[in-house]
């Protein structure tokens, strides 16, 4: 009964870093918009790059999350499994949408990546971000 309620609260507390690493991402991605419209070239090819980016980085950290609540109560091998194979998955996943953006030309590439690099961005801030909102709260 104590290991279901750490858990429960693990996955609550879970749910608000991913909030917050979203925002992260959706700011970085709107500074990221103010450099790309100052000085790209091609605003709109630049612009829809970038949010095709941001776009994947939401996508990776909410599979990367929902994977990890699914697999909370697996056993230990069977989690190295499920994790890995949801990992190729999800690479997977990114190569094939990163390889459209380059084939097609629909959308700069080098900012599809910019955008997708948000994601590390968040993880990064998001501890930053937290105690910030913490303080402000205690105040």
């Amino acid at each position: 009964m104590i290991k279901k309620r750490m858990i429960k609260d693990m996955v609550i507390n879970n749910r608000s870093q991913i909030k917050q690493m979203i925002g992260i991402i959706a700011a970085f991605g709107i500074i990221a918009a103010v450099f790309e419209i100052i000085f790209a070239k091609k605003i709109i090819y630049s612009l829809l790059g970038l949010l095709i980016g941001c776009l994947l980085a939401v996508y990776m950290l909410v599979y990367m999350n929902m994977i990890l609540e699914k697999s909370m109560g697996f056993e230990a091998k069977a989690v190295e499994r499920y994790i890995v194979k949801h990992s190729v998955i999800r690479y997977f996943s990114i190569v094939i949408v990163f390889g459209a953006v380059c084939i097609t030309n629909i959308a700069d590439p080098i900012a599809c990546f910019i955008g997708l690099i948000g994601l590390k961005v968040s993880a990064y801030l998001q501890p930053v971000v937290s105690r910030l909102i913490d303080k402000r709260k205690s105040l």
